[in-house]
């Protein structure tokens, strides 16, 4: 006697959502998001027929069906991730509860892996694509309420990068005078470091030299402010 229960715990969302990954009009999109889990539960078999050895006893046994992703597309529609589906684990009786946990953990370390790897990528890529070895000029900088943006006419900024993504030289140049010293950013790109010190320390390269939180990257303009702080201070750097 044989019952089977198909689908006892089904269950599929799909959402869609955008995110910005703090470059502006540049984006990826994450849509159909879902997790399901499937059961299929077959009874234990001792009402059998073993004449002749025709039938065999056998012992109940579960198939957990679990699945969890999202559909990663560029903003031109190009597919760059596809979904985690259809993980099937057999478990057997005590087991049961066990194997669910396990399966769980498993699936959501691996969909969250994917993701964060992704993620970083992609930043990495917009970080190259937009920051890094372009040209940018200060376009506003005011301390307390007090406009200091005349102090950087005619300064081009360089952060050039070189084997890293995360940190590098970092010019600053006026009338064929070249300040050099470098530039770093966290691991999430939202924090940016400025320190030029070379040849010398230009009195207004002080306001510049500090941690600088990104409040917007609307490129071609870098919105800027201080670091854990709510220190009055705002800095514009637009690319050229």
């Amino acid at each position: 006697n044989e019952n089977e229960k198909d689908n006892d715990n089904k269950n599929e969302n799909k959402n869609e959502n955008e995110i910005n990954n703090y470059f502006g009009d540049q984006m990826i999109n994450w849509r159909n998001y879902f997790v399901k889990f499937e059961i299929n539960n077959t009874f234990k078999q001792n009402d059998v027929f073993t004449a002749y050895n025709t039938e065999t006893s056998t012992k109940g046994y579960t198939l957990l069906n679990a699945g969890m992703g999202a559909d990663i597309t560029s903003k031109k529609g190009k597919n760059i991730f596809r979904k985690f589906d259809n993980m099937v684990v057999s478990i057997y009786n005590k087991r049961f509860i066990i194997a669910i946990i396990c399966a769980s953990m498993l699936l959501l370390f691996s969909c969250k892996k994917a993701i964060e790897n992704i993620t970083e990528n992609s930043l990495k890529k917009q970080f190259e694509d937009n920051i890094l070895n372009k040209t940018f000029v200060v376009d506003l900088a005011t301390d307390t309420g007090i406009n200091k943006t005349s102090e950087y006419t005619g300064y081009n900024f360089v952060l050039s990068k070189t084997t890293s993504y995360f940190d590098g030289p970092m010019t600053g140049t006026k009338a064929g005078v070249v300040y050099t010293g470098t530039w770093s950013v966290n691991e999430d790109f939202s924090k940016l470091v400025i320190n030029i010190n070379s040849p010398s320390i230009p009195t207004e390269f002080i306001f510049l030299n500090r941690a600088w939180k990104f409040t917007k990257k609307a490129l071609p303009v870098m919105e800027l402010a201080p670091w854990g702080s709510t220190d009055p201070k705002v800095l514009n750097m637009r690319r050229l």
